[in-house]
C-alpha cells in the first residue's frame, strides 16, 4: 500500500505536468481513487506533505502558534489542554513554553 508521502509525490508530479485547466479534473479523479481504495484516512497526512513540499519550493516555513486562547488575525491552534502559555512550532523546531510542558518536565526530573 502506498504511504501518504508517496501519494503526495504522485499527485504533485501529475499536477505539475498537467495543463492548469485539467488540474481540477485530476484532483477529483485522485480523490475518487482514494475512496475506491479506502485510502481517505491517508488524506490529511498526504495534504500536510503537499503543503510541506510547496513551502520548500517557495522557501517558506509555516509557523504554528498553539495556545489556550485564540488571537485575532493570527494563524493559531487553540489547545485548552495547555492550561496556559504558548507552544511555537516551525518546521521541525518546537518551543514549548506552556504550563503543561513545564509540569511534564518537572515530572520527568522528579519522577511521577
Amino acid at each position: 500500500m502506498a504511504t501518504p508521502f508517496q501519494l503526495a509525490h504522485i499527485l504533485s508530479e501529475v499536477l505539475r505536468k498537467a495543463p492548469e485547466k485539467d488540474q481540477p479534473r485530476i484532483i477529483r479523479g485522485f480523490v475518487a481513487f482514494l475512496r475506491r481504495k479506502r485510502l481517505m484516512a491517508q488524506a490529511p497526512r498526504m495534504f500536510r506533505v503537499l503543503e510541506e513540499m510547496a513551502e520548500q519550493e517557495e522557501g517558506t516555513v509555516l509557523a504554528e502558534v498553539a495556545h489556550l486562547l485564540a488571537v485575532p488575525h493570527a494563524r493559531t491552534v487553540v489547545r485548552p489542554e495547555f492550561i496556559g502559555g504558548v507552544r511555537l512550532s516551525a518546521g521541525e523546531k518546537v518551543v514549548d513554553a506552556t504550563i503543561r510542558g513545564r509540569l511534564q518536565k518537572l515530572r520527568s526530573v522528579f519522577g511521577d
